[in-house]
């Protein structure tokens, strides 16, 4: 199936909401485009006047997008933006991760190519040290393609899901913003 908007994989793979972390996660690792991001500021209703310029940036002042997210997520969230190594961070980049995990699970590809989207995966999302088990990176100079072992790709999607679960019981109020 293909989708025309990231966040409908969101939508598909996860029971959650999307949240201002996941906008800001999704758009930090280049998953989210800008206009994904203000196609989702425009179908919320309640957003305050940070989000709303965000929204309707054009053209020439697209330059300025980043900033305006940045003081919309302020504004919506009252709170600084989340970075890498915070658990809001941490949470919504594990919630994109499973998306994409199960997105490549569902397709049907051949071995050579499930390893190279697993390993796009991990050159975009960055890689948990539980990732390296079941993913054996290319190496183009010796003529050996990415593989990835399904079983265990699965496997570490469920391991991953209860752990953000099991995480002090507040995955959906902080990853899901």
């Amino acid at each position: 199936m293909i989708y025309l908007n990231t966040m409908e994989l969101l939508r598909r793979h996860t029971s959650l909401p999307c949240g201002w972390n996941e906008v800001v996660v999704g758009y930090d690792f280049g998953i989210l485009s800008v206009r994904e991001i203000q196609d989702w500021i425009h179908a919320e209703s309640s957003w305050g006047p940070a989000a709303e310029e965000a929204a309707k940036l054009e053209g020439q002042d697209l330059l300025r997008f980043e900033s305006c997210l940045w003081a919309a997520y302020a504004e919506a969230m009252e709170t600084g933006v989340p970075r890498p190594g915070h658990l809001q961070w941490t949470l919504a980049q594990d919630l994109w991760r499973i998306t994409l995990l199960k997105e490549v699970l569902d397709w049907s590809l051949s071995e050579g190519e499930f390893g190279e989207a697993i390993e796009t995966i991990f050159n975009r999302m960055g890689c948990p040290e539980d990732m390296l088990g079941f993913l054996k990176l290319s190496r183009g100079w010796a003529g050996r393609p990415a593989s990835a072992d399904h079983p265990a790709v699965a496997a570490f999607i469920h391991d991953l899901e209860n752990r953000c679960l099991l995480q002090s019981n507040c995955w959906i109020t902080l990853a899901a913003s």
